[in-house]
C-alpha cells in the first residue's frame, strides 16, 4: 500500500517538474535560503528573482511581505504567533523546527527554512493558482489569474485568464488569445498587465519534501494566509497567519 503510494507521488512529482521544465526550459530550480531571521527585509521588487541556486527547488518572484502584514504592535504579535505555531507544528508531526527568534514573520521562505531540520529540503513546488490584482493609470482595476490543470498528470496546463473589475467590484471575464493563454509565458503575462500597478499578489501553492510530505499552502503579498502538512499519521492546518487572531490545529 505505502509502496503503490509513493509510486503514485513520485509519478506526480516527475510530471509537475517536467511542466515547470518546459514553461521555464532556461531557468534551474531554486530557492534563496534565508536565515529566518525577525529583521530580514523583504521590501524587494514584485518581479525581482531569487537567483541563488539550489539545483533540487524553484526560484519564486520575491514580493514585499512587509506590505501585507499590519503595522506597529499587530505585527509583532503576528510574528510573535508564527514563531508559537512552529513550535506547534514540530511538536504534532513529531519533527525537529529551526527556531532562531521569538519573532518570525510567516513567509514561505521562513516555513521552509524551519521546517529543514525535520523534513529535509524541497524537492519541487509548484504554483497551483497566481491571482495578480492590478489598477491602470486611468484608476480603473484588473485582474490576472492562472490555474494549473492537473486532469492528465503527465502534462499538467496553465491557463491565464484576464477580469475587468466593475464599480461594484465583481470581475468580469476578458477575452485572451486562448494560444497564448495556454501555458503562458512572462513576456504575455506583462502583455496583460500592460503596465497596470500592482495592488495584490496571490497564490496558491503546494511543495513536496525528499519523503513525499507535501504542504499546501495560500499567500498573500509574500505573506502566508494558510497552511497544511501531514507527516506521521498527523496533520496540522493553520489559517489567518497573516492576522493576530492566527489558528493552528493539530489532527489525526
Amino acid at each position: 500500500m505505502r509502496k503503490d503510494l509513493l509510486l503514485g507521488i513520485g509519478a506526480t512529482l516527475i510530471a509537475m517538474a517536467l511542466f515547470y521544465f518546459a514553461d521555464h526550459p532556461t531557468e534551474t530550480l531554486n530557492i534563496k535560503k534565508n536565515k529566518i531571521d525577525s529583521d530580514s527585509d523583504y521590501n524587494v521588487p514584485a518581479t525581482k528573482i531569487m537567483n541563488e541556486s539550489v539545483p533540487t527547488e524553484v526560484a519564486r518572484p520575491a514580493v514585499s511581505a512587509s506590505a501585507a502584514l499590519q503595522p506597529g504592535t499587530a505585527r509583532d504579535t503576528i510574528s510573535k504567533n508564527f514563531a508559537g505555531h512552529l513550535k506547534t507544528i514540530g511538536a504534532c508531526l513529531k519533527v525537529s523546527t529551526a527556531i532562531d527568534n521569538p519573532t518570525i514573520e510567516p513567509t514561505y521562505d521562513n516555513l521552509l527554512v524551519s521546517l529543514r531540520p525535520g523534513l529535509g529540503e524541497v524537492v519541487v513546488q509548484m504554483d497551483d493558482w497566481t491571482q495578480l490584482d492590478l489598477q491602470n493609470p486611468d484608476g480603473s482595476r484588473k485582474r490576472i489569474r492562472t490555474e494549473v490543470n492537473y486532469e492528465n498528470p503527465n502534462a499538467p496546463v496553465k491557463y491565464a485568464q484576464l477580469y475587468n473589475i466593475n464599480d461594484q467590484g465583481f470581475p468580469e471575464l476578458q477575452q485572451v488569445d486562448p494560444e497564448k493563454a495556454r501555458n503562458p509565458s512572462d513576456d504575455y503575462i506583462n502583455y496583460l498587465r500592460g503596465g497596470a500597478n500592482l495592488v495584490l499578489d496571490e497564490r496558491g501553492s503546494r511543495a513536496y519534501f525528499q519523503e513525499g510530505e507535501e504542504v499546501v499552502l495560500v499567500e498573500r503579498a509574500g505573506i502566508i494566509e494558510s497552511f497544511s502538512i501531514t507527516k506521521n499519521g498527523k496533520t496540522v492546518s493553520c489559517t489567518g497567519l497573516d492576522k493576530i487572531d492566527s489558528n493552528c490545529q493539530c489532527v489525526e
